[in-house]
């Protein structure tokens, strides 16, 4: 009898340390020149309510439908005209999204970053920069939107709310009020098609209500949007574990990390290496080779599609413009020669 309970004894115990409650602090988020590829899958399925202390999420039978880059950059890999507003004092790290509120007619929006300020108490947007309707426009907003305060822990809350606005020309005006609450409402172990981790998830409540005054009509009109934004936060792991977006209308997006692009590189020893592939908006060339080279995409043509002259670490490219297919990219330097295929979806 005594062998039994102490086998039982040894089972919880090892039971119990599976999986233990952890902090997350600044060192465990990305930095500039990061970049991760993340899985996406649309019109997701779960409940979400299920959270609490020591907890266990499964998402292991997550599929894609979908997948994208979270490339992380300095504040001077941006448009120049954005370092006006955003110097080290306000931010020190952009974030290239290439996502953002449904269009409005009237207003085109391209080269979008996300501007963070990251520093040992928090993580915090101070703001973004654009080129809206042909322009270059830094956006700061008159009070930072708390993402996370460091140590980030079971139980914390923080809110804050952030307002912006501009003039847009052939437009008008268009402002956002942005009212955010986050509450670190779980903690315990997550299992995705990544691997399994400890983590601790963050539920943020968002409301963005839309000013906009359309100069053509004199009629002004506000749109308020609300969403919920569930993240899975790991240790050294530089963005989510698994995010998801619950917005109405549009139901849930799954986004969830899915290849370590730093082990993808290590592999490749001293070969570029070119990534997502195959992909939709973006690809990231990250050259390792000595001195410049001249990286040149051709169509399954011939065709010179894209040209450009890149200096050592990562070089992004927007594809969005691009025909879907099948393209050859060319970099070549003085000592080197690589050619890789890349498909558009």
């Amino acid at each position: 009898m005594r062998k039994v309970v102490v086998l039982t004894l040894l089972c919880l115990k090892f039971a119990s340390a599976s999986y233990t409650q952890i902090s997350v602090d600044k060192n465990d988020l990305a930095s500039a020149g990061d970049a991760y590829y993340v899985s996406v899958k649309n019109q997701f399925n779960a409940d979400l309510s299920q959270t609490g202390p020591d907890f266990i999420w499964d998402f292991s039978t997550l599929t894609a439908n979908n997948a994208k880059t979270d490339s992380f950059l300095s504040i001077y890999s941006t448009n120049v005209a954005y370092n006006i507003i955003f110097n080290p004092l306000v931010a020190n790290l952009a974030y290239a999204n290439n996502s953002f509120p449904a269009m409005i007619p009237g207003i085109t929006i391209e080269d979008n970053f996300d501007f963070f300020y990251k520093t040992n108490s928090g993580y915090e947007k101070a703001g973004f920069g654009a080129v809206i309707n042909s322009v270059p426009t830094p956006i700061r907003f008159d009070q930072p939107e708390i993402w996370y305060e460091f140590p980030l822990t079971f139980g914390q809350q923080t809110s804050s709310v952030s307002v912006w606005g501009t003039d847009i020309p052939s437009f008008g005006y268009f402002g956002q009020t942005i009212s955010r609450s986050n509450i670190a409402d779980g903690w315990g172990s997550i299992t995705t098609p990544y691997g399994t981790f400890d983590v601790v998830r963050v539920k943020a409540t968002i409301s963005s209500e839309d000013t906009l005054f359309y100069n053509q009509f004199q009629y002004g009109t506000t749109i308020t949007r609300n969403s919920t934004e569930y993240r899975w936060m790991a240790k050294n792991e530089g963005i989510p574990i698994l995010t998801v977006v619950e917005s109405s209308p549009g139901g849930l997006v799954a986004y969830y990390k899915d290849i370590d692009l730093t082990s993808v590189s290590n592999r490749q020893g001293d070969k570029s290496v070119l990534f997502p592939n195959p992909a939709r908006d973006v690809i990231n060339v990250k050259y390792v080779g000595e001195s410049t080279a001249d990286l040149n995409v051709f169509d399954i043509c011939g065709k010179l599609v894209y040209s450009k002259q890149i200096n050592q670490g990562n070089t992004y490219i927007d594809t969005r413009e691009m025909l879907r297919g099948i393209y050859s990219v060319v970099i070549s330097s003085q000592s080197t020669l690589q050619k890789e295929k890349l498909v558009l979806y």
